[in-house]
């Protein structure tokens, strides 16, 4: 159908209200005064540039998508710090092993295995807070020492993997960690009544750590014998070399930590006889 002047004109009154995109119309004064002779360009009006226009916030379907965005991450957020507190057999203990080993995997290859044996000794601590619970559950409870046994595999596993200057470097805190371990096994078995390590899982876990033993009493034996010691803590420490070449690791660890410090209390402490006073008067 053939328009007349008076339509065509309204038309062309209509297109007035069109305005072009503001990011084109940028882009468009930017390329005409760059090709401009130097000189008669003038200064360009600096407008911000987007990257996305500012109405695509106002559509629905993206502020929609962004809100659950920020809804999922508070909320995952949120249920990970909620988490840190959840025991074995918990609906949120999945996410809190999930946090504990994403942290492992940004641990220095040297540090792993003491970073093993304090996720151990987190496993066993989770164990207490159950053996403590006054409406104790034996299916957490069973739980918690499958996680506990499991863990001190992979430390065992990581204390064998560590190289030599490794063995020397940590030998100390392996050492008193492992103590610190069997202080936390013993208390829980005698509140439950039941092992928690099974003699392969024990042997398995000595002879892992023997070199860190060995490593560090010879250290400790070391600074004993360049030590002023009495004849009690020499008799002693001749007794925990011998156990050492024995290969009698823990009797020997016993002397060294044990008996040779608290003989030094007992020479200091032990109050004189009637007889030793009149002898120095």
């Amino acid at each position: 159908m053939k328009m007349t002047d008076e339509q065509i004109i309204e038309k062309l009154e209509q297109l007035e209200c069109i305005k072009p995109n503001a990011d084109w119309a940028v882009l468009t004064e930017q390329r005409i005064l760059a090709s401009l002779p130097e000189g008669m360009a003038a200064e360009p009006v600096k407008r911000p540039l987007s990257w996305i226009s500012f109405n695509l916030f106002a559509k629905p379907a993206f502020s929609l998508a962004v809100s659950v965005f920020a809804f999922v991450s508070i909320t995952a957020s949120a249920s990970f710090a909620v988490a840190q507190n959840a025991l074995p057999g918990d609906l949120l203990y999945p996410l809190k092993k999930v946090s504990q080993n994403v942290k492992m995997v940004f641990v220095p290859e040297q540090e792993k295995a003491i970073a093993q044996l304090e996720l151990a000794a987190a496993r066993f601590d989770d164990l207490s807070k159950i053996t403590l619970q006054e409406k104790n559950q034996g299916q957490k409870l069973a739980a918690s020492i499958v996680e506990a046994q499991k863990t001190l595999a992979v430390a065992s596993k990581a204390l064998k993997e560590a190289s030599s200057e490794d063995k020397q470097r940590i030998a100390r805190q392996v050492v008193g960690q492992l103590e610190s371990l069997k202080i936390q096994q013993e208390a829980i078995e005698q509140t439950i009544k039941t092992d928690i390590v099974n003699d392969v899982q024990k042997s398995d876990l000595a002879e892992s750590a023997a070199a860190y033993y060995k490593l560090y009493l010879d250290n400790e034996i070391e600074k004993l014998e360049n030590s002023s010691l009495t004849e009690a803590q020499a008799v002693l420490l001749l007794e925990a070399k011998d156990l050492l070449a024995e290969g009698e690791v823990e009797d020997a660890l016993n002397i060294v930590i044990n008996e040779i410090p608290n003989q030094a209390k007992n020479a200091t402490t032990t109050p004189k006889t009637e007889g030793e006073a009149n002898q120095n008067q």
